[in-house]
């Protein structure tokens, strides 16, 4: 759901008229900024805890050990737009709490993917 049009809806269950610039204007009044939601990726639960137990396993190589190594990635990029962009609303900068993020899906649309590596 739209968190703008949610917020006019529930100020309109509530008695008070509202539009989403009215909101953004009275955020802005009180402090508030906005940011663009950083892009992260889907990682579940499971995968985060085996991400950090390789690492931890591979806590103790030297340079020679990751010479042995390629890591490689993919990207994809979006052949109509970089697709949608949300924002968030803060009144204090700090960390990145998981409400100011979005997940992102690969492989959905149409888009040209790119892949490259990293070796020593």
């Amino acid at each position: 759901m739209d968190r703008s049009k949610g917020a006019v809806r529930f100020l309109a269950s509530q008695s008070i008229p509202m539009t989403t610039s009215g909101i953004k204007k009275m955020l802005r009044k009180k402090g508030f900024k906005s940011r663009r939601k950083v892009k992260t990726n889907m990682v579940s639960r499971d995968d985060k805890k085996v991400r950090l137990a390789w690492a931890k396993a591979h806590i103790h190589y030297t340079v020679t050990d990751w010479r042995k190594w390629v890591f490689s990635d993919e990207t994809r990029v979006n052949m109509w737009g970089s697709g949608s962009v949300s924002f968030y609303w803060f009144d204090k900068p700090g960390t990145i709490q998981p409400h100011q993020t979005t997940t992102k899906v690969q492989n959905n649309g149409v888009g040209v993917m790119f892949w490259g590596c990293i070796l020593w």
